[in-house]
């Protein structure tokens, strides 16, 4: 399996990267479970492809073949085709999601400073943008990462791996107070 992510760092945090399985996810998977085992399998690790892997990774094809003392094959016995994985449809507004992100990395390059955005349709519940600096390209660590830009990733004290919208707990700010001042004077609870 391979991924070729385009506009990683507007995308990175929301669809997240995948990998080769650890050691013990691969001893935790079922028996049946082929498609772990094989030697080129890249799961998720983070973001969409984490959390929807059993929905994304489909199934994997079996070929049973009758060979003699050589390996030479004599003929074949039995086959089970592989299954793609499902599709999935995000509820994210790509346009939405760049403009975010360029406010987030601001004008003059990459902000290193962590920031977040989130903006949810509020009638539909529907997350149109979920936007988080410092990014990082994860075409870099799918296939057999390069060792020098994952040890940059996992020492950079502004943790470009985390999911700032998500991934750590922050006190609301003073922007906080007017939603709910908003809410009070709209239910009557304040005037």
């Amino acid at each position: 399996i391979t991924r070729n992510y385009l506009e990683p760092e507007n995308m990175v945090h929301i669809i997240g990267y995948v990998g080769a399985p650890s050691k013990s996810q691969v001893e935790k998977a079922p028996e049946e479970d082929l498609l772990i085992r094989q030697p080129q399998y890249r799961m998720g690790k983070s973001g969409i492809e984490a959390t929807q892997e059993a929905t994304l990774r489909g199934e994997a094809g079996i070929q049973e073949v009758e060979v003699d003392s050589r390996r030479t094959r004599i003929r074949n016995l039995n086959r089970h085709e592989p299954k793609a994985g499902n599709e999935l449809t995000l509820t994210i507004d790509y346009e939405l999601q760049e403009f975010a992100m360029q406010q987030l990395h601001g004008k003059g390059g990459l902000k290193k400073e962590r920031a977040a955005a989130v903006l949810i349709d509020v009638e539909s519940g529907d997350v149109l943008v979920m936007g988080s600096v410092p990014t990082f390209d994860p075409n870099k660590v799918v296939n057999g990462f390069d060792q020098e830009y994952w040890k940059l990733l996992n020492e950079d004290p502004d943790a470009p791996l985390t999911n700032n919208a998500v991934g750590i707990a922050i006190s609301p700010g003073s922007t906080y107070k007017t939603v709910t001042a908003i809410a009070g004077l709209t239910t009557g609870s304040i005037t």
